[in-house]
């Protein structure tokens, strides 16, 4: 029981008891040139009505001896000295003790006989296993059943299950002839999910890829090989952080192995950054702890660490690069939004805040716009830019129909070290600069580097956009005032401005999120 509280949840538990059949199939697997000799099936089942949960497969099985060995040898596994297995300790099987009081377990080896053992968590010894008379489910295979479960485990779900082992198998579930199912029944005997869980596909993802193979000396000086499959992904929102692998099974999160970020350069600014996903799977360099949430300490894991380490100011750079490239797509989408609003606002003053109603759906058709127009590529303007190298612009229209076009521009530091300046006038267009000191005193950002408009931006933009809009008003109305009322009125329109941004921006926020996460759909 004391080991089994090493386990921290139903789902790591589980976890376990779908190890163990692919453990005991991978001899068939290695020696018939890395593929299975049948069909491999994995069969998990949430039962919330008897609370139960089983696992049923048809890979090797067990007979009576190995059966009795989960009770008077734990701790010693057979496998210990199979390099190729994942489980090494003997303690999988007793994992069920963190969560539940029972566990059932029957099997059967090609030609054996089917056996049965109960194993009662509170009870200090265990009869002996049976045998049955029954016929078993397939030639060969095993079925554990776990009840009696303790508060909270019905939390568990299917699509849950399935997410959490296409993250732990993620590796071995890329096999040809291996299906691990899951269902789940209600509190009403109804079957309401049924997946089969699915290997994910880094071929799909866009992105800088590094795909890297590390020689190591493990503890014997023999040299085995580490694979890296790194991407710098466009999206935010794959969940699929990188984490070590060891014999197609996950160990960690990189960014959560102690051992490992402890000597890391950017430590969780690169290893906990959702644009970096992939796996280092370390194969049987390395051994995980027996929590398997870290590596034991060794020659081989000091070496592959320090390999790793020489690739992160690499990574680092194409990530930092690609922050960047969706910095400026995030600031072009942000701009479009915010001239719509302007030009609203310039169609009609008087009603504005009662007509300046934007829903989401129709935002999300102005993003996608300025998402396709816009070139994902920083404007660099340099200091001493020529008339040619000065952002193109449209040609201004009589009429006044729109005050100004907006445009953000990230300008560079004057030579001296003093910053260019917060806003320039090309024409008609405004070009903001995003890297003055009051912009970046006021732009927030999320854990991606993308900018998230928040009410103190809107404060300064409408501030620095009140000037202008006030000015090409007295345009448009042939008027010349005194400073008195050229400043009420700057006021006013700023109050109107912020108002506006204000009012609409959590919505607007929202549809920018949904563009930028989503570059390759629009």
């Amino acid at each position: 029981n004391h080991i089994a509280q090493t386990y921290d949840s139903t789902s790591r538990i589980l976890m376990e008891f779908v190890d163990n059949p692919l453990d005991s199939v991978e001899p068939l697997y290695r020696s018939n040139n890395e593929e299975y000799p049948y069909d491999v099936h994995i069969h998990i089942v949430l039962d919330k009505l008897n609370k139960t949960i089983s696992i049923r497969d048809n890979a090797v099985g067990m007979d009576r001896s190995e059966i009795e060995d989960l009770i008077v040898r734990v701790g010693d596994s057979k496998k210990r000295n199979q390099s190729w297995v994942n489980g090494q300790f003997g303690f999988g099987v007793h994992s069920f003790r963190a969560a539940a009081k029972s566990m059932n377990v029957r099997s059967k080896k090609k030609g054996g006989e089917h056996i049965e053992i109960t194993i009662n968590r509170d009870e200090s010894t265990v009869k002996r296993p049976i045998t049955l008379q029954t016929n078993f489910e397939n030639e060969s295979g095993t079925v554990v059943q776990i009840k009696d479960f303790e508060k909270g485990w019905d939390r568990i779900h299917g699509a849950t299950l399935v997410a959490e082992i296409e993250k732990h198998f993620e590796r071995v579930l890329a096999r040809n002839k291996l299906t691990i199912e899951v269902m789940e029944i209600d509190n009403n005997g109804h079957q309401t999910f049924s997946k089969i869980c699915a290997p994910f596909d880094y071929k799909a993802i866009v992105g800088a890829h590094f795909d890297r193979t590390l020689t190591i000396a493990n503890e014997g000086f023999n040299q085995e090989n580490a694979q890296v499959n790194i991407k710098i992904a466009e999206s935010t929102n794959l969940d699929r952080n990188v984490r070590f692998f060891t014999k197609g099974r996950r160990v960690s999160d990189v960014s959560n192995l102690t051992s490992f970020i402890n000597g890391s350069k950017y430590k969780h600014a690169l290893w906990s950054h959702p644009q970096l996903i992939g796996y280092i799977d370390v194969g049987s360099i390395v051994d995980p702890v027996i929590t398997r949430d870290d590596f034991r300490k060794s020659r081989g894991r000091d070496e592959l660490y320090e390999q790793i380490y020489g690739m992160e100011n690499e990574l680092m750079l194409a990530l930092n690069e690609e922050m960047e490239k969706y910095q400026d797509l995030s600031m072009s989408v942000l701009s479009s939004v915010i001239q719509d609003m302007v030009n609203r606002l310039w169609k009609n003053e008087e009603k504005v805040l009662d007509e300046l109603d934007i829903d989401v759906p129709s935002t999300l058709e102005l993003t996608k716009k300025a998402v396709k127009e816009v070139k994902v590529k920083r404007v660099a303007v340099e200091r001493n830019a020529t008339d040619n190298d000065k952002p193109k612009t449209p040609r201004k229209k009589s009429g006044l129909k729109t005050p100004f076009v907006l445009q953000f521009i990230h300008r560079p530091e004057e030579v001296d070290g003093t910053p260019g300046k917060r806003i320039e006038v090309v024409d008609n267009t405004l070009l903001v600069n995003t890297n003055h000191p009051e912009f970046l005193e006021r732009i927030e950002t999320n854990e991606a580097k993308q900018p998230k408009f928040t009410g103190r931006m809107g404060a300064y933009l409408a501030g620095i956009l009140a000037e202008h809009y006030t000015e090409y008003k007295y345009q448009k109305d042939g008027l010349d005032p005194d400073r008195k009322k050229a400043y009420r009125d700057m006021l006013s329109i700023m109050m109107k401005l912020e108002a506006v941004f204000s009012k609409k921006v959590p919505r607007l926020q929202r549809s920018i999120k949904h563009v930028i996460n989503n570059p390759t759909s629009n």
